[in-house]
Order: C-alpha cells, then structure tokens, then sequence
C-alpha cells in the first residue's frame, strides 16, 4: 500500500497509476488524512461487481484438503519426510543473456523466452 499527498498525486500520476494497475493500491492524503483509493480498473470493476477476492493457491489447497477429509491417511510428518530425496541437486547452468524478453498487451503480462538450459553431465567414460 503507497500513501501519498495530494500535491504528490498530482506532480506522479503516471507513476502511481501504474503503481495502480499492477495491482497496488495508492492511498490519497490530504493534510495526512485519508481522502481518496487509487486502484486498477480490474480491482475497480471487482468491487462493483461484490465479487469475492480470489482465494489464493494456498487457501484452495486447504479447502480442497479438508473437503476430502485426508486426516484418516495417518501419515506422520517423519514418514513424510522420508520420502524427499535428500540428495544435493545436479549443476545447473544457464545463460539470460541468450533470453528475448516481450511485454504483452497488459502492463503486467511479460513472456520471456530463454534456450534450454544445459546441465553438466559427468563423463560415463
């Protein structure tokens, strides 16, 4: 969340607008006292429509769990942990400079292509 003055508002309307459409809300002061919301016209839109805020990955996650009443599993968290594989990750490199980066139609849509990575093999040899 972004506060600013009205006399800021005014002299950074590009910079909080676009503040505002990746999704950051901008409070609006005057004399330090709350006066007006900038938000995106998605948030905007959202709100006029009493349409719920969408759940995050991590919210879904939960009800889906409890919705299927997983608890009768019995697994312990050791158990669970027995089965990650605890050996140390392969090299990896990889070269960004070979990479196109293209923004989409929306301010906050960005595609970046990038070559395969490579992994260094030991030498079966």
């Amino acid at each position: 969340m972004t506060t600013v003055s009205i006399a800021e508002a005014k002299n950074q309307l590009t910079r909080i607008i676009q503040e505002a459409e990746t999704g950051e809300s901008v409070h609006i002061t005057r004399h330090g006292k709350p006066v007006a919301v900038l938000v995106s016209e998605t948030e905007y839109e959202r709100l006029r429509s009493n349409k719920p805020e969408p759940k995050s990955l991590w919210d879904t996650v939960l009800d889906w769990r409890n919705a299927n009443n997983l608890d009768w599993l019995g697994l312990t968290d050791e158990e669970i942990d027995s089965w990650r594989d605890k050996s140390p990750p392969s090299e990896f490199a990889w070269d960004a400079s070979n990479c196109s980066w293209k923004t989409g139609s929306k301010l906050n849509k960005l595609t970046i292509t990038c070559p395969a990575p490579t992994h260094d093999q030991p030498d079966s040899s």
